[in-house]
């Protein structure tokens, strides 16, 4: 696959409000990261605007029917991800054992103004992850799907899809983001996924829920957040794959001061190519530092949309300079002293 990016932007004046968009991919790897932002408008007239951000994972065929589909018309619907995995569902032109083997993260967010507040809805599949900014200040991260997220685990388990005495299996090393410049090892933990499609009885997976994988996950699990703001707050939201958000702090203010997406997704390649200071097992009398193989960075994508108030700045007004009375007065004595003079002589 070409190794392709995404970035778009656009500013808009709706209403007494500026709204701010943009969506941008940096292929550091597989080229499996996608993102989109647009709006629409409701039956009600009122105004909708969207970002989308997406990690594909497996072979290509989910994401790549994702890139090819019409992103506008599935964002304008109630559920874009279930709307989407329908769409995957129906494709008959990919086996069902490359679908098996198929997916990607869905996350995306729905920002608009009504007459009393400004909403902000995020929905998500997957491990890729959504912080909320207000005014400066962050205030929200979600929780990815993962082995750790319990409410989604048990979900699994309840589908029969997980075994609850047998939920995952350790695949290798992994590493977790300490602070700035330290990266410690963990345990590589992955889901094991119930499935009469492998020999083994099971397929490993990051997330414990993803877009497409033709049913593996069962029942399409979504989890949905819905904020409320002043109409006077500055309202941003920022959507990103693990290929930014596992070596950038979800608090981190490059989510706060990047004036868009590109920001973001450099800022987090920079990162990647760093020095860090590198703790094996957590032991912390054995620090080393290095630096991760060129092939071992990800994809990062990065979308965001920011709602502030949109405030007219006049021209200052510009006053006629005004002759004090007194000065007129004296001038007028001056010119007629003069006239006195040459007519007596």
């Amino acid at each position: 696959m070409m190794k392709t990016n995404v970035d778009k932007e656009e500013i808009t004046i709706h209403r007494a409000s500026q709204i701010y968009k943009g969506a941008r991919t940096l292929q550091l790897d597989k080229a499996q990261d996608h993102v989109d932002q647009g709006h629409y408008i409701k039956s009600t007239g009122q105004r909708v605007d969207w970002a989308v951000a997406f990690d594909g994972h497996g072979n290509n065929s989910c994401i790549n029917l994702i890139r090819k589909a019409n992103m506008a018309e599935i964002m304008a619907t109630e559920t874009p991800a279930q709307e989407l995995q329908n769409r995957i569902d129906a494709d008959t032109s990919t086996s069902p054992y490359m679908k098996l083997k198929s997916g990607a993260t869905f996350i995306c967010a729905k920002m608009s103004e009504t007459s009393a507040c400004i909403t902000l809805d995020i929905s998500y599949v997957g491990d890729s992850i959504a912080i909320v900014i207000l005014n400066g200040q962050h205030i929200f991260t979600t929780e990815p799907h993962t082995r750790k997220h319990a409410k989604q685990m048990m979900r699994l388990i309840e589908k029969g899809i997980v075994s609850a005495s047998d939920p995952i299996v350790i695949q290798a090393n992994s590493f977790e983001l300490v602070n700035n410049d330290t990266v410690i090892t963990k345990r590589g933990e992955y889901v094991k996924l119930k499935t009469d499609q492998e020999s083994c009885g099971y397929i490993t997976m990051a997330p414990s829920n993803s877009i497409g994988h033709n049913g593996l996950y069962g029942s399409l699990d979504i989890d949905t957040v819905h904020f409320k703001f002043k109409k006077t707050d500055t309202v941003r939201v920022v959507l990103m794959s693990d290929g930014v958000s596992d070596v950038v702090d979800s608090k981190d203010t490059i989510f706060v001061e990047a004036r868009s997406p590109t920001d973001i997704v450099y800022y987090a390649h920079e990162r990647w190519r760093q020095t860090w200071n590198y703790l094996s097992g957590g032991n912390f009398s054995n620090v080393r530092q290095t630096k991760f193989p060129t092939n071992g960075y990800d994809d990062c994508c990065a979308a965001m949309i920011e709602h502030k108030p949109y405030v007219i700045v006049n021209e200052p007004e510009v006053i006629p300079e005004v002759i004090p009375e007194v000065i007129v007065n004296a001038v007028m004595e001056l010119l007629k002293e003069s006239v006195d003079i040459s007519n007596s002589i």
